[in-house]
């Protein structure tokens, strides 16, 4: 009877890790409703039917935001007319109105962040003066200031930002390549010579970018590039693209890390597609679909599973860059 457990015992745990599934998505988010441009909605991703409204503005939409890792804070981009205007909202004061952080001095802002330690991050296309374009920091500090000042980082026609989980980099977009900027030195260090939407993971070792939307056939694939090398560790051929989908609009890492999200959209911005990527190449599938108009335009996290606290990973590889990656 002992050898008969005994080899019951090495059976199961032979098996196991084979009987083992994919962990499930789950987390908290906040979304912009896909009707009412002017609303944001809070939800848990596994039963997206449970959302309720936290926040309406009188504007005519929301654009992109971001959600602060352990905090309390969220910056947007707000639309009236031609005018875009970044706002800032504390979560733990609903019923306080929204502060102005730019007041009309920006045109073309097309996205923003902000860090773990309220640091706020946000891009301009401005076409006049040209010299104006660029990456601008908002301190923390600055938030409680009528007029906050706004400092420029990097002169360049960037389309996406996001920071690091430690606070400490920026990762930004521009046409075609993906970058790493330290806002200390205004360094920029390039991630990868394609690719658009960069999302940092949250442990703070990888980065994953989106390539290749518009070749046919179109062959859509996610890279993931270690930060200690920046080497990649994965492609991830994505499915289930629509034939009336016409490029990236975002990629988000899971708090645990095990998933990342990608958002599509299609002809007009008529609608949008969320599709969870799972990294260990389990099935791929679909996220907010039984919202209203079957996706989100924009989501995010409102906590993370990992510990952010700083590291000296991406300040190694810092030092040992060759000089033509650095801009």
């Amino acid at each position: 009877m002992k050898y008969v457990f005994i080899s019951f015992y090495l059976c199961f745990t032979v098996l196991l890790p084979f009987a083992t599934t994919q962990a499930e998505l789950t987390g908290e988010v906040i979304f912009g409703h896909p009707e009412h441009f002017d609303e944001l909605w809070m939800t848990h991703v596994e039963d997206p039917r449970a959302a309720h409204k936290i926040f309406s503005d009188p504007v005519e939409a929301i654009g992109k935001f971001s959600v602060q890792k352990g905090g309390s804070l969220l910056v947007f981009i707000s639309f009236r007319g031609i005018v875009a205007d970044i706002h800032l909202f504390d979560r733990t004061q609903p019923r306080r109105k929204t502060r102005n952080l730019t007041k009309g001095l920006f045109d073309g802002i097309s996205d923003v962040a902000i860090s773990k330690n309220g640091d706020v991050a946000f891009t301009t296309a401005l076409l006049d003066p040209p010299e104006a374009r660029g990456i601008y920091l908002i301190p923390h500090r600055e938030l409680q200031r009528n007029l906050p000042a706004a400092t420029l980082l990097k002169h360049v026609s960037a389309s996406n930002v996001e920071w690091s989980p430690n606070g400490r980099e920026i990762a930004y977009a521009t046409v075609s390549e993906v970058f790493l900027l330290n806002p200390f030195t205004g360094k920029s260090l390039r991630v990868s010579r394609t690719g658009t939407v960069p999302a940092l993971s949250p442990n703070g070792q990888k980065i994953a970018v989106a390539h290749a939307f518009w070749p046919a056939p179109r062959e859509n694939h996610l890279s993931i590039l270690s930060l200690a090398s920046l080497q990649p560790v994965a492609h991830i051929k994505v499915k289930d693209i629509p034939e009336d989908a016409v490029g990236w609009w975002g990629l988000s890492w899971s708090p645990d890390g095990q998933y990342l999200i990608y958002t599509i959209f299609t002809k007009n911005f008529q609608s949008f597609q969320n599709t969870a990527v799972p990294i260990s190449g389990a099935p791929q599938e679909r996220v907010f679909e039984k919202l209203p108009g079957g996706g989100v335009p924009e989501f995010d996290w409102t906590n993370t599973a990992y510990a952010v606290e700083p590291t000296d990973r991406i300040t190694t590889l810092w030092g040992a860059l060759k000089t033509d990656d650095l801009k």
